[in-house]
């Protein structure tokens, strides 16, 4: 008895309400070839007018086990005129040759997927869709590992079953010629074992240029803030001129005396430049205290005036 899993037609959409959808689907690239080794033109010329239907496996055995089942009189015995092996030919068979159709289609998209990786590291400016061309290619790279990967647990599964080994010296054979689908399996398994090394290979290069980047980036980002750093420094130093002369006139203004145009107006210009030295001065030695991490100590501050000391007296002996 062989069990044999109806192909999808639809899809029901979980949402409110619950929805149904028609799937139409066409095998890739027309489907798996032909397995069955011809040894006379009779039957290559049959081969070019049937084939399998390849819509369902049901249909395939059954297009197999109608039109091919001479294939399978090599495996007869006279002691045992039907052995199990007949009946698993044909199915084994259909399964290697969907395999091997999937890991064409993963070729198609590594080399989809490489040919990307290969266009984004030629690049040179990333401001405007290199940021989300390189997410966009590390999720697809990342669904196709995990796809690869669960195929070949699957594969690998179906080789504990059916007591194959894995490793490509050794096999169980238990047909000869073309009927055995112990190397078969055996070679599946290392091509997606492959694949998936391929597949993270490529990721690690998508996100090592992601990494590339997010420093250009944060780079960027650096440089602007240094900008507006700078923006509000200016702003500072204009506010640290004006409010020495703002207090100074708001001072005088108390007294007739002093504003311009009298006799002691000069009194002003005598006491706000001192303070505008002052307060420029005074920040300037208060900077000196803060280190990388912007926190004011002590002893940074000393270090920082020896430093400064140390410079003049260098310069005073360069003079002499």
């Amino acid at each position: 008895m062989i069990l044999c899993d109806p192909p999808v037609q639809k899809v029901n959409i979980l949402a409110h309400p619950i929805t149904s959808d028609i799937l139409l689907s066409e095998p890739f690239q027309g489907g798996y070839p032909d397995f069955i080794k011809y040894l006379d033109t009779n039957s290559i010329k049959s081969q070019m007018v049937e084939a399998p239907p390849r819509s369902c496996l049901l249909d395939d055995l059954c297009f197999y086990y109608e039109h091919h089942y001479q294939a399978l009189v090599s495996l007869e015995t006279p002691q045992l005129p039907i052995v199990p092996i007949i009946a698993t030919v044909f199915p084994l068979k259909i399964v290697c040759s969907h395999y091997l159709k999937l890991i064409d289609y993963f070729e198609v998209i590594l080399n989809r997927l490489a040919k990307a990786e290969w266009r984004l590291s030629r690049q040179s400016d990333y401001n405007h869709r290199g940021s989300p061309a390189v997410e966009e290619q590390w999720s697809s790279l990342q669904l196709s590992s995990r796809r690869l990967s669960e195929f070949s647990d699957d594969v690998e599964e179906i080789l504990r079953d059916m007591g194959i080994s894995v490793s490509d010296s050794v096999a169980r054979t238990t047909c000869v010629d073309w009927q055995s689908s112990d190397k078969d399996f055996q070679y599946i398994h290392h091509r997606l074992q492959k694949m998936k090394e391929r597949v993270d290979q490529v990721m690690g290069s998508a996100m090592g240029l992601s990494n590339i980047i997010g420093s250009r980036e944060a780079l960027s980002e650096a440089r602007r803030s240094i900008k507006e750093a700078k923006n509000a420094k200016t702003l500072t130093v204009v506010g640290l001129v004006f409010i020495p002369l703002a207090y100074t006139c708001s001072l005088f203004s108390m007294s007739d005396q002093f504003r311009p145009g009298s006799d002691l107006f000069w009194v002003y210009f005598a006491v706000s430049m001192p303070l505008v030295f002052l307060v420029f001065a005074g920040t300037f030695v208060i900077q000196l205290g803060y280190d990388e991490s912007a926190a004011w100590t002590f002893k940074r501050f000393k270090k920082a005036c020896m430093g400064k000391m140390f410079e003049l007296r260098k310069s005073e002996h360069k003079r002499v």
